[in-house]
């Protein structure tokens, strides 16, 4: 919102008492007299022509449309509202009215205008004016690098897809920020999509000359490191994530880079809801990106506030004031009371969500529900049946994060989009990112690390603009979401609710540019934070920051394989897989590693050695001082290693063995040591243990002796997560580089990593089937009936379909993931 609409805006509300008045009846669906409704939508006149004034002042027309939206809600005159929609290209809501008869009898001018909005048809969907536009300028443009920039929900994956029919483009990479979101983009392009490979992690390409990969920077970045390959068009989903200053983030920037030093012609497609500027995007300071961005947005949120005193306040932010509600017991009977059909509840913390999650299931009635029966049966046998999310399934709640073990999430979130019993849902931020779940009310209970357009993005998820527009039912109301921001001192700490609120008065807010690859970077708009009592100031932690950005700008110099002499050689081969985040590195530690190396590879008797000793004695034991990774450093401990033998030797099992080893382990600590302190990380730790490796502890430890049976099964299927998540983002570098570095074999390394030296295995784990599933299916003599087709995707013969049929509903669905 421009500072002087702001201004102005606020001046209104605090001047003009009748105004004020009515639009707080407006705000709080009051009946307004005849009188009122004809001055309000007079005032909703003005600021329309305030706007066509100066088109830059958006929020006067966001005004307007939310006093003539609240208007025909409420009053069900949805005249104002259909006029204003079809003036200003809403044409989803003119064709919903005309479609549902909610103006009564049709004019002529009517059906003319029926007719005009049928142009803007798309398959099913009814396009705005913005939209219909933009997508075919986009489609029309021959500029190599574009920017799509629209709100949550306005089919952003239509784009790419129509974008690839409409090119001919031989190597396609989308480039999806989360593993979470690949099955669900592969599924989504497939259905629409053929004569391509589609490539779902970078040891399925096979030298085919036309494909489409859906994978993560990651991933895309090794296609590109072991492959004479490069990509001719790269789609970038959710693109504000390029601004941040975070390993990802840099290894996004790098993919970039690779590609367009690979091919110099490539085509960028950036796709995000949150970026103000597309020239911020920019990697060099010649770089041309078209922008083409929709300005208006269908939604128009309103926000509660329940603050520390446990008082509601409905906020009407376009004049920043606050209208007492009511009084309640608690935070939950305050979520009961406001929640509608399905409801979103976010916490940061998974400990938290967990938490949450049970409070709230204890003020809720059990559900009888066959559905509900049949999800904690398939828990009970999958998981184990002490799993706590049991107990919350059968009050209709369910929690998701990140360190649930996949399947279960994706298999949990399939069943709230399905099921209405399951009415709450309680997660962090494994939702935030392209995760479509039909949410129609948010109760937001931590806003800590969510600036502005985080909030925006999470906001974004309720009510997406299919669920409005393909309902059989009058759902416009959804066009207004239910925002609630929660305040609990033992949820929110210190964040101030009403404060971030305030903030969302406008809604363009400005890009923070903290990745220091990126040609708009600029160390002097970076916000500095310092600690005075520890002597420092803001020019030294400035100063540390612009040595940190140096080190980062020469590490993506060698990742670009600019090296000259074996150390730069090496440290290539440190960054290239990740390494180089887990140490302090310099020149002396590249030269004493480069020293281990060889001479480790010139004893025979290293040779046999497994391969957790021969990671620990190259790589550990003689560099403690420069590892900058507390997880790293707990590899030089034998138990450490030991245990993760273990694991890895243990991943044919299934989920629910795997609990089953790590809940006797558990109990083994419980009973043998005195010391039954167990390390959980941040996200489930307790406990702090000062340790030699820890100088400013933090809560990462659990004190198993501490725990019932009950929570050591739970804390099992966490542990089961977060060991699978260290072995994929930390252990297999470690792997992937031992390779490179020729410490271990090709025959070694897939025995780590997959479990098999069987090509064929091999294959189909990378397309999604895990081990423990294609073992599964060859006991059951199923394996042959899984073949490639002419592009090398996975397909499979009527006899496989009769067989997936008749498996149970896990397993069915497991293999649904993969195989369409």
């Amino acid at each position: 919102m421009d500072k002087n609409v702001k201004t102005s805006l606020t001046k209104l509300g605090n001047q003009n008492e009748y105004f004020n008045t009515v639009m707080k009846k407006l705000v709080l669906n009051e009946h307004l007299t005849s009188f009122e409704a004809s001055y309000i939508l007079a005032c909703a006149r003005l600021f329309i022509r305030e706007y066509e004034k100066d088109t830059l002042k958006n929020s006067y027309v966001e005004l307007a449309y939310y006093i003539i939206l609240k208007y025909s809600l409420n009053s069900n005159d949805y005249k104002p509202l259909y006029d204003f929609s079809v003036n200003f290209g809403y044409y989803p809501i003119s064709n919903f009215i005309l479609n549902n008869n909610l103006i009564g009898e049709l004019s002529i001018e009517d059906l003319i205008i029926q007719n005009n909005i049928n142009e803007f048809k798309k398959a099913n969907i009814i396009e705005t004016f913005e939209q219909n536009k933009i997508r075919k300028d986009i489609f029309s443009g021959d500029q190599l690098n574009q920017s799509f920039i629209a709100p949550t929900s306005y089919g952003k994956s239509s784009i790419i897809i129509e974008h690839i029919k409409k090119h001919n483009y031989s190597k396609i990479g989308i480039i999806v920020p989360t593993k979470s979101l690949l099955n669900q983009t592969y599924k989504n392009v497939r259905k629409n999509i053929a004569d391509y490979k589609f490539i779902l992690h970078d040891d399925m390409y096979d030298g085919e000359e036309k494909f489409i990969g859906i994978l993560t920077q990651e991933r895309a970045l090794r296609l590109l490191e072991n492959n004479e390959v490069f990509f001719d068009i790269i789609y970038i989903d959710e693109a504000h994530n390029l601004l941040k200053k975070d390993k990802r983030s840099i290894l996004l920037s790098r993919l970039i880079r690779k590609n367009k030093q690979k091919n110099p012609i490539q085509n960028v497609l950036y796709l995000s809801p949150l970026i103000t500027n597309s020239e911020n995007l920019k990697i060099n300071e010649n770089e041309i990106i078209k922008e083409y961005k929709i300005k208006h947005n269908l939604k128009e949120p309103e926000y509660y506030l329940y603050d520390n005193d446990n008082f509601s306040y409905k906020n009407n932010r376009f004049l920043g004031k606050y209208y007492l509600q009511a009084h309640y017991d608690d935070l939950y009977h305050y979520i009961i009371e406001k929640s509608v059909s399905k409801n979103f509840i976010y916490h940061r913390r998974p400990i938290k969500v967990e938490e949450i999650a049970i409070n709230l299931s204890k003020n809720i009635t059990p559900i009888i529900s066959t559905e509900i029966d049949n999800i904690k049966s398939i828990l009970k046998e999958n998981v184990h049946k002490d799993f706590k999310l049991i107990e919350t399934i059968d009050k209709g709640i369910i929690y998701l994060h990140a360190k649930l073990p996949e399947n279960i999430k994706d298999f949990l979130e399939e069943k709230f989009k399905k099921f209405q019993d399951l009415k709450y849902i309680v997660a962090n931020g494994v939702i935030l990112e392209g995760v479509n779940l039909p949410i129609k009310s948010l109760f937001i209970l931590n806003t800590h690390s969510l600036k502005e357009k985080e909030l925006t993005n999470l906001i974004g998820r309720v009510n997406r603009l299919n669920e409005i527009f393909e309902a059989d039912v009058n759902n416009l109301s959804m066009l207004i979401p239910q925002v609630h921001f929660v305040s609990d001192k033992d949820f929110n700490s210190n964040e101030n609710m009403k404060n971030k609120i305030d903030k969302l008065r406008s809604n363009v807010f400005e890009d923070y540019v903290e990745n220091p690859i990126l040609f708009a970077y600029d160390i002097d708009k970076i916000k500095i934070s310092y600690d005075k009592e520890k002597g420092e100031t803001k020019a030294s932690k400035k100063e540390e920051l612009r040595i940190k950005n140096e080190l980062i700008k020469n590490f993506e110099r060698i990742a670009l394989n600019e090296t000259n002499t074996p150390e730069e050689t090496l440290l290539y081969y440190l960054i290239k897989n990740g390494i180089n985040n887990f140490y302090k590195i310099n020149d002396n530690f590249i030269r004493l590693l480069l020293q281990k190396v060889e001479t480790y590879k010139n004893n025979p008797l290293n040779l046999n050695k497994n391969f957790l000793e021969k990671l620990n004695e190259v790589f550990i034991q003689d560099f403690i001082e420069y590892i900058d990774d507390n997880e790293i450093k707990r590899l030089q401990n034998i138990e450490a290693r030991s245990y993760y033998k273990a694991f890895i030797k243990h991943n044919h099992l299934s989920l629910k063995e795997k609990i089953t080893h790590q809940y006797h382990y558990f109990n083994h600590i419980v009973k043998t040591r005195e010391n039954a302190f167990h390390y959980m990380g941040e996200s489930f730790g307790e406990k702090k243990l000062q340790t030699t490796d820890y100088e400013d502890p933090r809560k990462v430890y659990v004190n198993l002796k501490e725990k019932t049976p009950k929570e050591l099964v739970n804390l099992a299927i966490v542990k089961i997560k977060l060991e699978e998540d260290f072995v994929s983002f930390k252990l297999n570098n470690y792997f992937n580089l031992m390779i490179d570095l020729e410490l271990i074999s090709q025959g070694e390394y897939e025995q780590i990593v997959y479990g098999t030296n069987d090509e064929r295995k091999i294959k189909y784990i990378n397309m999604g089937l895990s081990i423990n599933m294609i073992n599964k299916l060859e006991k059951d003599s199923q394996i042959n009936n899984i073949s490639l087709d002419d592009y090398n995707n996975l397909v499979v013969n009527e006899d496989f379909r009769v067989y997936m049929h008749n498996l149970d509903e896990y397993s069915r669905f497991k293999l649904s993931k993969v195989i369409l």
